[in-house]
């Protein structure tokens, strides 16, 4: 039996199978989504060049791809315990345009 937490969301591991109510809860996702829209639309424009991206970088893009090689994991199914280190992290991919 898992655990009850009041708005976790079940995430499956790939290889296992099982389930985990180790997400973040509904309204710190919510929060992150707001931010990395907001920090994306700042960003617009910003992103160097890049030979892979012939038509321009996408920041709505880049923001969670960061997030996740820095992670380890997508911040939907990050642990309500890292919500502050992503919130400085998009706040750093925005002060920082890479």
């Amino acid at each position: 039996m898992l655990p009850e937490r009041e708005n976790a969301t079940l995430v499956t591991c790939r290889r296992c199978k099982l389930f985990s109510p180790r997400a973040m809860n509904l309204e710190n996702r919510r929060k992150v989504a707001t931010r990395i829209r907001e920090a994306a639309d700042a960003l617009s424009g910003k992103l160097p060049r890049s030979a892979r991206h012939p038509k321009g970088r996408n920041p709505y893009a880049h923001i969670p791809s960061v997030i996740k090689s820095i992670v380890g994991e997508s911040y939907t199914t990050a642990p309500d315990k890292l919500f502050d280190d992503i919130l400085q992290i998009i706040d750093y991919c925005e002060q920082n345009p890479f």
